[in-house]
């Protein structure tokens, strides 16, 4: 049995739109470089390619900020996403303290995850996440948002393009060299982004989105990208947006009447069972009728097949 410390266990059912998200520790600016050849940027992108390659990912979109990032995805399996996330993200890490001659844990912990049960679901959680920068009133379009940024490709209908460095060759040419340069072990990869909906109206899809973010945030004056480029990775703000998430997630359209009739069902089956083992430990199980499905915990197993002992009491009365 797990540890009272073990990690939850997820339910990512498979062939279903996931969002995920993960924030940097302590809220700091990780993600914040600078970078103004967007190197970074896309040398991530070409991790996240890479880690959508080997475990047969699906991306919608992605969005990087300072401290944290969204993205959309569908998998096969709850293993290949928790795979895919742990890849992408120890890339990151790798990534981000190549740049800043750090070192140490840079995420607080594991990513979260919901589960879009429907598409409409799906489809308002990518509104969501392609608002970002405009929706802080940083930048007056999600395009012009700096960082992992995927709104530019969903907006002219294309792939993600990204790089991926060789470690190996650029390891065995420093050896030779230790000046020689990264830039010839860099090599270009793309992401093909799979769209929510229908794949042949996908672009107008994601412009009719871009409308209806502008519209909701219309009247505001953004300060503009540079504001994002010159904030630097050593910053902790004083609060960090943390929101809670409970055992069970449901999102979409009648999910909590959903939900409430699964837990009656639940509660009803459970007391039956409770009954069924009340039924058995007293009298050995004459006339007990056990609910489909039901599968004796490993310890009462053990203690039924033995003899039945009577209680105290029993016994007294015995």
């Amino acid at each position: 049995m797990p540890s009272p410390a073990a990690s939850r266990l997820r339910y990512l059912p498979p062939d279903h739109w996931i969002h995920i998200t993960s924030r940097t520790a302590q809220g700091r600016y990780w993600l914040s470089v600078g970078d103004k050849d967007d190197l970074f940027n896309k040398r991530a992108i070409g991790y996240l390619t890479i880690a959508a390659q080997r475990y047969d990912i699906k991306v919608s979109i992605v969005t990087g900020m300072s401290n944290h990032m969204h993205l959309m995805v569908r998998g096969s399996t709850a293993r290949s996403i928790s795979h895919f996330m742990q890849y992408f993200k120890a890339a990151i890490t790798r990534l981000v303290h190549s740049y800043h001659g750090t070192h140490g844990p840079i995420w607080d912990g594991r990513f979260l995850s919901s589960v879009a049960r429907d598409q409409e679901t799906a489809m308002s959680w990518f509104k969501y996440i392609l608002s970002h920068g405009v929706k802080e009133g940083i930048v007056s379009r999600p395009d012009q948002l700096p960082g992992l940024n995927a709104a530019t490709a969903l907006m002219e209908g294309t792939d993600l393009h990204g790089l991926w460095l060789d470690q190996a060759a650029w390891t065995r040419a420093r050896r030779a060299d230790p000046k020689a340069p990264m830039a010839p072990h860099l090599k270009p990869t793309r992401l093909r982004l799979t769209p929510i909906g229908d794949p042949a109206h996908a672009r107008e899809t994601n412009l009719e989105v871009l409308r209806a973010i502008a519209l909701e945030h219309a009247g505001l004056n953004p300060p503009g990208p540079e504001v994002m480029l010159k904030l630097k990775h050593t910053f902790i703000p004083a609060q960090v947006k943390r929101t809670r998430i409970p055992r069970f997630y449901a999102i979409g359209p009648d999910a909590k009447t959903l939900l409430a009739e699964a837990w009656e069902a639940f509660a009803a089956g459970a007391e039956a069972v409770q009954a069924a083992i009340d039924t058995v430990t007293r009298c050995g199980g004459d006339g007990v009728t056990i609910p489909p499905g039901f599968q004796w915990p490993a310890s009462l197993a053990r203690r039924l097949a033995g003899p039945i002992r009577a209680g105290p009491n029993q016994a007294q009365a015995a």
